[in-house]
């Protein structure tokens, strides 16, 4: 409940207050929740400090995608893009590591230091969005903020005009003229989802992260793990399996954020993820089917270890690309003026998506079993792959300026021309886009 909430509120407390003021209060509110659980010794305590927590870490995820999103340039953008998953799964080994060598009340002290370091050390010195700047017609200081980022006049000067003007285009584009420089309130939240600009993207990100992370069964693996493998009857303990896939997909997630991400066009990336999730969640569908009619496993043993790799190639998907490449375009392809409200959106719908997942996972494994169960996640995984070829746009390397001219309504529209006829250096699955760009000089 308290992701649902923070959510939609974090995407409101980003467009108002600023992205870089919104990530110290989510870190200072982290901080809180933390120590008051860690202080908690009755349970309406507890609920209240989780809260707290959930509210606090869903805003995160709406804030750092636009955040980062809009600070970078093209090329960096291509490997920042992948941190927000990268953290995701190194701060959970962490909490592994460390929840099990001490007490839980002293595991979150320690990590409590975190949000902390992470402000003292990061956030107080990094300048503001210029876009956002802009936005709210602060045009000098987002300046001075280009100049620290980029630290090239020609280029500030260049980006900061295309800035302005591709504001300018989307304010006359909207279908209800609002003279404000940010958003208001639900008023904006109603204009924004009546804008074809923002409501094209926006249900692109919507199924993926809503349907093609939460119905597969990723939630349903992550939860229920141990049960799955205690289930499985793999022959090995099922909590050191657990411990060892979460480190497997995280060695995956930083091979992935420094050596793959920049490198490789976002439409290629996804679909062949996708084609693992696939083949992971038959393969684990197919264990269970064979365990329940006794078929092959009595004279194979060595079957049981099929679960165990089925899981670790869904993982393998999902931190090769699977988990990252949405919330790339989340900072990406949603139009400025509505990037933080829609990411806001799209955090509440994909929260409650999330839970109802979770929790009907077990109604559902009873009712058809755990075979059914992952075929029916593999079937929505197939449907995922094939809503995701023929919506997802290619953004590598484009400027976020460039992006945005593929969901205008109107001018010209990226997606109409056929997808080989976009100029590349190569047919190569990890060929560049060619920009005439300061940004590749």
């Amino acid at each position: 409940m308290g992701s649902m909430v923070g959510a939609l509120v974090g995407g409101l407390q980003c467009q108002f207050l600023g992205r870089k003021k919104s990530l110290i209060i989510d870190n200072i509110v982290v901080f809180i929740g933390l120590v008051g659980l860690s202080f908690s010794y009755s349970f309406p305590a507890l609920l209240l400090f989780r809260f707290i927590l959930g509210f606090s870490v869903a805003s995160l995820f709406v804030n750092v995608p636009s955040y980062t999103g809009e600070i970078c340039q093209p090329k960096v953008r291509s490997l920042t893009g992948s941190f927000i998953m990268f953290c995701n799964s190194g701060g959970m080994c962490t909490m592994m590591v460390i929840g099990a060598t001490v007490k839980w009340r002293t595991a979150l002290l320690v990590i409590s230091a975190f949000p902390v370091l992470v402000i003292l050390l990061l956030i107080i010195f990094v300048p503001e969005s210029p876009i956002w700047l802009v936005m709210n017609n602060k045009v000098d200081a987002a300046k001075a903020s280009l100049v620290r980022l980029r630290g090239n006049m020609l280029v500030v000067e260049s980006e900061l005009a295309r800035i302005q003007a591709s504001l300018k285009i989307q304010k006359e584009e909207s279908l209800e003229e609002n003279n404000k420089s940010c958003c208001s309130g639900m008023k904006e939240i109603v204009d924004a989802l009546r804008d074809k600009s923002f409501l094209k993207p926006f249900s692109i990100l919507v199924f993926l992260h809503c349907i093609g992370f939460e119905w597969i069964g990723l939630a349903f693996i992550a939860y229920y793990m141990v049960g799955i493998l205690i289930e499985a009857e793999i022959p090995f303990d099922p909590y050191l399996a657990c411990a060892g896939i979460a480190l497997f997909r995280f060695s995956l997630m930083i091979i992935f954020a420094f050596a793959i991400a920049n490198r490789v066009k976002r439409r290629p990336m996804f679909l062949t993820t996708a084609i693992a999730e696939v083949v992971g969640l038959l393969g684990i569908a197919t264990y269970f089917l064979l365990k329940k009619y006794d078929i092959l496993l009595s004279d194979y043993p060595s079957i049981k270890w099929l679960p165990v790799a089925s899981i670790m190639l869904v993982y393998a998907g999902f931190a090769m690309g699977y988990g990252s490449v949405p919330y790339m375009l989340q900072g990406e392809i949603l139009p400025p003026y509505a990037r933080a409200i829609g990411s806001g959106l799209l955090g509440l719908l994909s929260n409650c998506s999330m839970f109802v997942a979770t929790k009907v996972g077990p109604t559902i494994t009873t009712n058809i079993g755990m075979d059914g169960a992952f075929y029916l996640h593999s079937a929505v995984a197939i449907m995922t792959l094939v809503f995701a070829y023929f919506t997802i746009p290619e953004t590598f390397n484009m400027s976020l300026e460039d992006i945005e001219k593929i969901y205008r309504t109107k001018g010209d529209n990226l997606l109409t021309k056929p997808l080989r006829s976009r100029k590349t250096s190569s047919a190569s699955i990890i060929s560049f886009y060619e920009m005439n760009s300061p940004y590749n000089k």
